[in-house]
């Protein structure tokens, strides 16, 4: 893929190309927004680092690439946990840089060094898919210790510029990741610092990195005082001047070269899967009393169950889609949904999950297409499965069933899509979990590898990452709450000879509520296992 690689000049963004590169990408350019006042060095933004952009160029330099620049002009007026395109908010300074970029380059995605910030997470995929890009964003949720240490041991050299928390102050600035890695571990562990400076604690500049021909050398420096709190002081430089020094690496190496000549290691995808073998059954134990569940559409009218699994809840079942086309069945079953969601006074923004059972995954392309259209922003969490066309009544393509809550109370929701080694993005119309009162919905997962969105061949393995996703969407979205037992666990099975496998899984699990099992036809990319999962939450205050 064609890339274009967004940087502050600081680790984050200048390593997650490294990472583009080692994942077979290929960077055609950089682009960075600047204030539009040239002799401001920082901005009040929560989107954009701007301490150090000053010497940005010497970073395109170094990599021998084009650099596009686009102004700041606009500030952070859109500020909720959703983004929507608004007039005058900084977030549309990307937009129209990206455009210009992407235009001119023919990139197809964009390389993004976000690691926790939900906020600018959401801006910047707001931004990529309106223009139809594909963000890459290798270091989102990385635990942040084992982040730094990464970037060390792949050679980047990066300095502080900037200090703004408790332990920090103006003696640390200048100083190289290496040099601070063992202050700043020692500040996590008795203050909750923030290793990677996710919090504002620290911002960086690097001067060499496994990309660049060039290293950068800082000439002439000059240190400003923000603050001078004696608790958390907050002070910057600004780099005067700097200059190129050359390196002892072929100038002619494509960027696949260069990490390959800085001996680069350790950063592809099955590199981020090493914990999957703590979770595979040793030991695969028959069970006799197992009960597999097979699933059956019956034309029954629509039926709602009210206060489903608790007051305000509602399920609507046997939404049925009858036509000749998978487009057709979507679209009358969502009619049907429509008219049977206004009797209870509903409507598609109430639903917090929708199961959908097709005949075949064939037409999973033409059911989405339709069903897309139904939700806004953040649609529901979905789980899609195949059970052959022998298990619908005649003319019947889909059948849905839906879970929505009717209340004021605020609701989360995780809609990640990127692509990172986290967990992967979201392929279809649905968000990887929804939090509503004390219940946390997740969508249906199954074994594909994150950073390249195919299905694990060890089929022990594609178990363990599918229940794995599931995990970490659960601990993305409730860090501040408790988890309490489960309240819902299946597990879709497309082969009856996994049963065994799934419930010594299961079983080391060390999970007390018993698994469903349900064997179906087929599952999205042709995965052998898919979990669905509700877990409940004491929500803390």
């Amino acid at each position: 893929m064609r890339v274009i690689g967004l940087i502050s000049g600081g680790k984050d963004s200048c390593f997650n190309l490294v990472h583009c590169v080692a994942a077979g990408h290929n960077i055609v350019a950089l682009a960075n927004l600047k204030p539009k006042d040239r002799n401001v060095d920082e901005l009040d933004s929560q989107m954009y680092q701007t301490v150090g952009t000053s010497a940005i160029e010497f970073v395109a330099q170094a990599m021998d690439l084009p650099l596009y620049v686009g102004d700041i002009a606009g500030s952070g007026t859109c500020v909720g946990r959703d983004y929507n395109p608004t007039e005058g908010d900084e977030v549309e300074d990307l937009y129209e840089l990206l455009k210009k970029v992407s235009a001119e380059t023919g990139a197809e995605g964009v390389s993004v060094g976000a690691i926790l910030s939900d906020y600018q997470r959401v801006r910047v995929e707001s931004v990529c898919l309106r223009l139809n890009l594909t963000p890459l964003a290798y270091l989102w949720r990385r635990n942040q210790s084992e982040l730094l240490n990464e970037m060390i041991r792949c050679g980047l050299e990066s300095v502080l510029i900037k200090v703004a928390c408790l332990g920090l102050n103006s003696s640390h600035l200048g100083q190289t990741l290496q040099q601070m890695e063992p202050t700043l571990l020692k500040l996590e562990k008795k203050f909750g610092v923030n290793v990677c400076g996710e919090g504002g604690e620290y911002e960086t500049f690097t001067l060499d990195s496994p990309l660049f021909k060039k290293k950068l050398k800082i000439v002439e420096k000059t240190c400003f005082d923000q603050s001078t709190d004696p608790f958390a002081p907050v002070s910057y430089l600004h780099l005067d001047s700097l200059e190129l020094v050359d390196k002892d690496v072929p100038q002619d190496a494509d960027q696949a070269a260069m990490l390959r000549h800085h001996l680069v290691q350790g950063i592809t995808s099955e590199d981020y899967l090493s914990d999957l073998s703590e979770s595979v059954p040793s030991k695969i134990e028959a069970d006799s009393d197992t009960l597999v569940n097979n699933i059956e559409i019956k034309n029954m009218e629509p039926e709602i169950i009210n206060d489903s699994i608790g007051e305000g809840w509602f399920d609507i079942v046997n939404i049925h889609g009858f036509g000749d086309t998978p487009e057709n069945c979507m679209r009358n079953a969502a009619d049907l949904l429509t008219k049977t969601l206004q009797k209870v006074g509903a409507t598609s923004k109430d639903l917090v999950r929708t199961t959908v059972f097709i005949d075949t995954m064939e037409n999973y392309g033409g059911v989405n297409r339709v069903y897309c259209q139904q939700f806004d922003l953040n649609p529901p969490v979905r789980i899609c499965v195949a059970l052959g066309p022998s298990a619908f009544p005649s003319g019947c393509g889909l059948s849905m069933n839906v879970r929505g809550w009717r209340g004021e109370e605020d609701r989360r929701c995780l809609h990640v899509q990127g692509i990172s080694h986290w967990a992967p993005p979201n392929i279809g119309p649905y968000s990887q979990g929804y939090l509503v009162q004390d219940k946390l919905h997740v969508s249906g997962q199954i074994g594909l590898v994150p950073g390249t969105m195919t299905l694990h061949q060890d089929l022990c393995k594609e178990l363990a990452l599918a229940y794995r996703h599931v995990n970490r969407v659960i601990e993305a979205l409730g860090p501040a709450n408790t988890i309490k037992p489960l309240h819902t666990a299946i597990c879709y099975i497309t082969d009856v000879a996994n049963t065994d496998l799934v419930n010594s899984f299961w079983r080391g699990q060390c999970v007390s509520e018993p698994l469903q099992i349900y064997l179906v036809s087929q599952l999205p990319r042709m995965a052998n296992f898919e979990f669905e999962v509700v877990t409940n939450v004491e929500l803390n205050e």
